[in-house]
């Protein structure tokens, strides 16, 4: 999937954008500082949500839900 993001966006901008676009509950845990969730950006390892996104990033994220909703955060 491709997103179009404001120049010098930073980490923070696209969790927040693919938040109101799909699922709040994802964006408001980030915001609360709930890391269990992994951003992968080219294959590193990426939690500080000032990183700067750059065009052609590929971002993969890694969440730890569970689909029996034991999940409840």
């Amino acid at each position: 999937m491709e997103l179009e993001l404001p120049e010098n966006a930073v980490l923070a901008d696209l969790i927040q954008a693919l938040g109101e676009k799909f699922s709040k509950r994802f964006y408001r845990k980030y915001i609360s500082r709930h890391y269990a969730d992994v951003a992968l950006v080219n294959g590193k390892p990426v939690i500080n949500p000032s990183y700067k996104l750059r065009n052609g990033d590929r971002i993969v994220f890694v969440t730890s839900e569970r689909e029996d909703g034991s999940d409840q955060n």
